[in-house]
């Protein structure tokens, strides 16, 4: 708290006038992250464009905009008080991946609408595979400071081109190819 006050500009005292407790605060900025997370990602998921990997890649790349340099401490702390409170800050944090969850089974569904990915996929299933990508580049980047954003969202890229290609129509993976980094990889 004393941390969060001296970035403030406030006293310690004046900041309990507003949350009762570091976890009162600690949630008050997930629900802010959270918002600011689906905020970013909405643009992909209004204009996917016409490429399934560089949509869902993009949408999972803007959630990273959250871990800035000086936001990296922020996340460990909350991070750290999930694992210690998983009733009050573990939950709050799995309702906000739930949220960002939601926001790309929407995305899916609407590439399934335009044939980009098959009809028979479950999106909300391939939706926390997708997810599962990108939870575990993020929580690299908590971990590991000599990680980039830009490389995690390469990895990002590249694990959902993997998934995305086992997802692609049967017909559609012999000739597809997706952009990733500084070449093309194929389907096949």
């Amino acid at each position: 708290m004393g941390d969060i006050a001296v970035g403030a500009r406030l006293a310690v005292g004046t900041l309990y006038n507003y949350f009762g407790s570091k976890s009162e605060l600690l949630l008050a900025i997930l629900r802010g992250e959270t918002d600011e997370l689906e905020a970013a990602g909405q643009t992909s998921v209004e204009n996917p464009g016409g490429d399934a990997s560089a949509a869902i890649a993009g949408l999972l790349e803007s959630y990273l905009g959250v871990l800035d340099h000086h936001r990296r401490k922020l996340w460990r702390e909350l991070f750290a008080a999930a694992i210690s409170a998983p009733a009050e800050i573990g939950a709050a944090t799995f309702q906000a991946d739930v949220r960002l969850v939601g926001q790309l089974v929407a995305l899916l569904e609407t590439l399934q609408e335009r044939g980009l990915i098959a009809p028979q996929v479950e999106a909300g299933r391939a939706a926390v595979t997708l997810y599962g990508i990108y939870f575990v580049w993020f929580t690299l980047l908590l971990v590991d400071d000599g990680l980039t954003i830009e490389g995690a969202g390469e990895e990002i890229r590249r694990g959902v081109t993997i998934v995305v290609c086992g997802l692609r129509p049967m017909g559609d993976r012999a000739a597809a190819t997706t952009t990733v980094g500084q070449g093309e990889r194929s389907c096949d």
